[in-house]
């Protein structure tokens, strides 16, 4: 039985301003700059379940950390969203048919899925808790194929507490109704909204391995375990507090308090809002079916955002993660990181002299006036007023 993959992530950031993260081979993002409509955004191209899927993030800086929060490519109607956040009439039973997968086995008793339930809330609760086993499971298998070792699924005594799902399904319902809020806005609002308005109170499903502090020194957190921030970070602090409400028993306890950096925070309300979405998908598809309520009228059909032109993922995302992490492996096997190349990168905002210092005169220049276009081998850079707005 393949366990929890070791605590490694390899970070290349190529010229370009390209960066490819790797967990494992084959796990991890893609990530490109972009602007669209105005905005500066970044495209990261998943894999998920081996199909490349694209997400957005908007980057802002808060406290002086750089941040980037996840912006959705479709939402929904109103209709839909008051839907999501209402009791069914009666409890609805639905067979998710995860008894026969490895990654349910593995896990044990940790997880149980309800046996019904009470509001489509519930239903994304255990969906989103299902999606960060799998997910770790999952990259834990393909490390540990690649040879990386791996840790245990779970203790034989973790048991996520009944009192923790309601926990996960209140941020749920917070995190849908912040989406409407967002769509009746004009897809859009506050990227640090999210995170840091209403007190910073948040509970968090962890996606993977994730390393924390504690007053006994430093601990890992593990996909599916369950934390819950109670405030803004103090002061100037760059990591905030938060309780540990569920663990599968490896490292961070059960009942400790433990500090995370702002950007894990960030990254694991991302995965939420994300995997959340997903879930909204999928109900749109399944409703009226294996048990699923009908929507209500007026509650189908979504409405794509201005990111959803640019929505195409990667193709080749889980070759490039593979490449990346077994390249990483046979050069720096103990590496934790590993980022190339050591010259800087194009990045967003930089003039015309300090990209042609990076990258050298450009093979055409197309002259629109206030826009300029730099047409290198591999590279189109696109400069208004002088500074870089767009990089592919």
């Amino acid at each position: 039985m393949p366990g929890e993959r070791p605590m490694r992530r390899v970070e290349v950031v190529r010229p370009g301003g390209s960066v490819v993260v790797a967990d494992s081979p084959g796990h991890g993002y893609v990530q490109r700059q972009m602007v669209v409509g105005g905005t500066p955004m970044l495209k990261r191209t998943y894999m998920n379940n081996g199909v490349p899927q694209a997400n957005f993030y908007r980057p802002y800086a808060y406290r002086g950390v750089n941040l980037a929060a996840y912006t959705p490519v479709r939402y929904y109607r109103p209709a839909f969203y008051t839907y999501m956040n209402t009791p069914w009439a009666q409890p609805v039973a639905y067979g998710w048919g995860w008894s026969s997968r490895p990654w349910f086995a593995s896990y044990g008793g940790y997880f149980t899925p309800y046996a019904t339930y009470s509001s489509p809330a519930m239903w994304l609760t255990d969906y989103l808790i299902a999606a960060a086993l799998e997910g770790g499971y999952q990259e834990s298998f393909a490390a540990q194929s690649a040879g990386m070792g791996g840790y245990p699924g779970a203790a034989p005594d973790a048991v996520m507490d009944p009192g923790v799902k309601q926990g996960i399904a209140a941020e749920v319902a917070g995190q849908i109704q912040y989406e409407a809020a967002e769509q009746a806005a004009g897809y859009g609002g506050d990227p640090a909204a999210a995170m840091f308005t209403g007190g910073g109170n948040h509970v968090f499903v962890a996606s993977g391995a994730l390393q924390a502090n504690s007053d006994g020194g430093g601990c890992w957190l593990r996909a599916g375990d369950v934390v819950r921030t109670s405030g803004l970070p103090p002061g100037d602090s760059a990591a905030a507090p938060a309780l540990v409400l569920s663990s599968r028993g490896m490292d961070c306890p059960r009942g400790s308090t433990v500090w995370i950096g702002l950007a894990d925070l960030q990254e694991m309300q991302n995965y939420m809002r994300a995997t959340i979405d997903r879930g909204l998908y999928e109900m749109q598809s399944r409703q009226g079916q294996g048990g699923l309520p009908a929507l209500p009228p007026g509650g189908a059909g979504a409405l794509d955002s201005p990111l959803a032109a640019q929505a195409q993922p990667d193709a080749n995302a889980g070759a490039e993660l593979t490449s990346v992490y077994q390249g990483a492996a046979r050069t720096e096997p103990q590496a934790a990181s590993v980022y190339q190349p050591a010259t800087p990168a194009l990045a967003l905002g930089l003039t015309i002299d300090e990209v042609k210092a990076i990258q050298g005169e450009p093979q055409k220049i197309v002259d629109l006036g206030e826009k300029k276009i730099y047409l290198y081998r591999d590279l189109k850079i696109t400069f208004t007023g002088g500074r870089v707005t767009d990089i592919q």
